[in-house]
């Protein structure tokens, strides 16, 4: 057993081994014996620089070891915004012993790189430096362009648009807008997306010519300037206003009150218009002046008319026009028309009433109210507009009270005194029959709505077919009790008529009843018990005094 220091740059060991015994003979022996490498690679210096986007940073690097370097290379990773990171490695190349150096393309797009340098032996030792991080610096100029394609006109609204695109971002956009020269506005341009920033301006009316100056800074500090010329088109026609007080209104004239004015003057101009879409009518008109007004009669407003439709036109000296539309409301004054149509109106039966409603517009609500002498009014709804009343007995005069509301707010209205005619029939209360010998009488209570005369009879019908009308005549002293009296044989069958002086006629049903004979009284009594025929006959001269046995 023995103890060998072995050298730092060893790489392997070699054995001789030379064995003598005691008989002096000798042996030998040799055998190799790799040494395993435990000595890190030593980073003697390093250094990076050149860190500016779209250009090569350059990264160098000492390495000592005690055998041989084997690797040497930088891992780095990028941040190049909205979350946005490349990483990656660069070998490094040696240019002479121990020295090392390599190139890393910086992309436009990156803000800050951090990286770290690593050394790998042929034993496979690693040794790195710690995580470096730096800025990179920012030296591409943005990219600006004028896009507007349209042109700058007198009075309006004007929006220049410039592309203007950059590696890292735009930091400030300034713009100054100049017109003829001394007019000097200052928007604040906006960014719409897509690298397009808008800055509006108001053109002034008398503007000829547009002068602008755009500055640009990016992130990186970096500027970039741009300046044009752009003339701006005159398109400032004559101006107007409608200063007409009053609204349009169905039935009557209507005269529009225009102001007119021109920075030059105002020759001429016309006038077209309809109502609801309806006939056109036109109509032209001189001026001739730099200011003034003018009035445009446009006739009678027809009665149905909503809406007036119309559309102007001016042209100035300088051959500018100016057209426009518009439409007004037309105010509606003419109250609806309502007619009250009924049929014979009659006590006890239904009034039938219908309205015939006429407006120019249309029609929104219908009030429709009755009412009987003093009593008070009394709501009525339909939707066809005619409407059902009941009229009792009693009743001799119906009013009726008609509001009609159109869509105008115009109301128009009508009232109806309506005289009730009598449509009910005498009332017949009680009807007493009786007779003796013969002789059939009658009594009858009638009773009516109106006070007046009335016809009471009773038709009688015999047996044998014969028919009798019997008039009934008025008891002095009352107020409906009428009678009157028939001869008759045998059974017969009679109903009760009332007649009003209206004509209106009431009856009662047929009824029948039997008058007895001398005869039939005979038969009877000589086949009763001689008991019993006393009693019949005290029966029936009582009976024959009063009345008759009805069937």
């Amino acid at each position: 057993s023995f103890n060998l220091s072995v050298p730092v740059n060893s790489t392997g060991l070699l054995l001789n081994l030379t064995l003598v015994d005691f008989s002096k003979n000798v042996g030998r022996v040799s055998w190799y014996i790799p040494v395993n490498d435990t000595i890190l690679p030593e980073i003697a210096e390093y250094s990076a620089g050149g860190f500016r986007t779209g250009e090569s940073a350059t990264f160098t690097i000492v390495v000592r070891d005690n055998i041989c370097v084997g690797r040497v290379f930088v891992e780095y990773v990028t941040d190049c915004g909205d979350n946005d990171v490349i990483n990656g490695t660069v070998m490094l190349s040696e240019l002479e012993v121990g020295g090392y150096e390599g190139v890393l393309e910086i992309p436009v797009i990156a803000r800050s790189i951090m990286y770290r340098y690593r050394v790998k032996d042929l034993s496979g030792n690693v040794v790195d430096t710690e995580w470096f991080r730096e800025d990179v610096l920012d030296t591409v100029r943005p990219y600006v362009e004028f896009v507007s394609e349209d042109l700058p006109e007198t009075g309006g609204n004007y929006t220049m648009r410039f592309m203007i695109v950059d590696n890292i971002g735009v930091r400030d956009v300034g713009l100054e807008v100049v017109f003829n020269g001394d007019i000097v506005i200052r928007p604040d341009p906006v960014s719409v997306g897509g690298g397009i920033w808008e800055g509006r301006v108001k053109v002034p009316e008398e503007a000829v010519v547009l002068y602008y100056n755009l500055s640009v800074e990016d992130s990186g500090g970096n500027w970039v300037y741009l300046e044009g010329r752009i003339e701006v088109v005159d398109i400032i026609p004559p101006g107007f206003k409608d200063i007409t007080v009053e609204s349009p209104q169905t039935g009557r004239q209507y005269t529009m009150e225009l102001n007119l004015w021109d920075n030059i003057r105002v020759e001429w101009g016309f006038i077209v218009w309809s109502y609801d879409g309806e006939r056109r009518e036109n109509q032209s008109f001189e001026c001739g002046w730099i200011s003034g007004v003018v009035e445009v009669l446009l006739g009678r407003v027809p009665e149905n008319a909503t809406i007036l439709h119309y559309r102007m036109g001016v042209v100035d000296e300088g051959g500018n026009w100016v057209i426009w539309e518009g439409e007004k409301a037309v105010e509606d004054v003419i109250a609806p028309e309502v007619v009250i149509k009924y049929e014979k109106a009659l006590t006890s039966h239904f009034l039938m009433v219908s309205l015939d409603v006429r407006d120019n517009i249309g029609v929104e609500n219908v009030s429709f109210r009755y009412s009987f002498g003093g009593e008070g009014w009394r709501e009525c709804v339909s939707e066809n507009y005619t409407y059902k009343i009941w009229l009792p007995s009693d009743v001799e005069h119906v009013r009726i009270m008609v509001e009609v509301y159109d869509v105008g707010g115009n109301m128009g209205e009508k009232e109806e005194n309506i005289v009730v005619g009598d449509g009910t029939p005498p009332e017949i209360v009680e009807v007493k029959v009786w007779g003796s010998k013969g002789r059939l009488r009658f009594e009858v209570e009638v009773r009516d709505n109106r006070v007046g005369e009335l016809m009471v009879w009773v038709l009688v019908r015999e047996e044998g077919g014969e028919v009798k009308n019997v008039s009934l005549g008025k008891v002095l002293g009352t107020l409906g009790l009428y009678r009157g009296e028939v001869e008759v044989k045998g059974a017969v069958r009679y109903r009760v008529y009332a007649l009003d002086g209206a004509g209106n006629v009431n009856m009662t049903e047929e009824r029948s009843i039997k008058m007895r004979t001398q005869s039939d009284y005979t038969m009877l009594l000589a086949i009763i018990s001689p008991a019993v025929l006393v009693v019949l006959y005290i029966f029936y001269r009582n009976k024959r005094e009063k009345g008759v046995h009805e069937e």
